[in-house]
Order: structure tokens, then C-alpha cells, then sequence
């Protein structure tokens, strides 16, 4: 489940970077194995992100309900406790090993401190490597 949060978060950074939308509906990369459909189901509902409102994004930056998402998956995976503490074994274990720099992602993330609000996702997002841009082929 802590892989499916950093699949998540992976794939919001891409979008943020790209500077448009995902098609269809978010999930992450294939790549990077499957999350919990169930807790996902959980927390769209707890936030009342709908699908239409993912599929409509026309801006990079994250949106509230978003954030709250994440930060959604992340307590039922068992990566943020309750009272907002990473649990950085966890993430360490499921980080995907063709992440680049794993060992500076960790070390961000235990700089981040406590993630008590959705907003505060934001210091989470930023540990990870922003995807490079594709090169120009012509």
C-alpha cells in the first residue's frame, strides 16, 4: 500500500512537471505494482475527490481534496501514523528500487517532520525526484 502512496505521489510530480493532465483515470504506473483498489475507494470517498474532478484537472497544482487524498493513503498504508508521523521503515521498504536516489529521498523524508494537515503533503512531495523532461528527438 505504501507503494501504491509513492506511485501516487510519483505520478502527481510527472503531472506537475509535464504542466497538464493525466488521461484517464490516475493509478499508478504499471511498473510499480498495484495498490489497494479498496482504501483508494475509502479515501476518494473520505475526501469526496470524484472521478470527474480528477479527470478535469487542468492545472499542475494539487488540489486540496488531492492532498487530502494522498495523505488518506498514506494513514491506511500504514506510512503516516494517525498523529502525522512518517513511518520511514515502512517507506524504505516499498520504495521501487529504479527510483533514483533513494538514500536523499529517505533522508528529505525524515527531515519533513509531522504531516498533520493535507497542506502539509506538500513537504512530502517534495523528497522525490522530479521525471525528466523527454528529449527532444528532432
Amino acid at each position: 500500500m505504501t507503494a501504491f502512496l509513492l506511485c501516487v505521489l510519483m505520478a502527481v510530480v510527472g503531472q506537475q512537471v509535464i504542466g497538464h493532465p493525466p488521461r484517464g483515470p490516475r493509478g499508478p504506473p504499471p511498473f510499480l505494482g498495484h495498490g489497494d483498489p479498496e482504501s483508494a475507494n475509502e479515501c476518494r470517498t473520505e475526501v469526496g475527490l470524484t472521478s470527474e474532478e480528477r479527470e478535469s484537472k487542468k492545472s499542475g497544482e494539487l488540489t486540496e481534496k488531492e492532498l487530502c487524498f494522498i495523505k488518506c493513503l498514506g494513514q491506511k498504508s500504514g506510512a503516516l501514523s494517525d498523529a502525522g508521523v512518517l513511518n520511514i521503515e515502512t517507506i524504505k521498504n516499498d520504495i521501487p528500487d529504479h527510483l533514483e536516489d533513494s538514500a536523499a529521498v529517505i533522508a528529505c523524508l525524515e527531515k519533513v517532520g509531522t504531516v498533520t494537515t493535507c497542506q502539509h503533503i506538500k513537504k512530502v512531495e517534495k523528497c522525490f525526484p522530479k521525471p525528466k523532461e523527454p528529449k527532444d528527438r528532432t
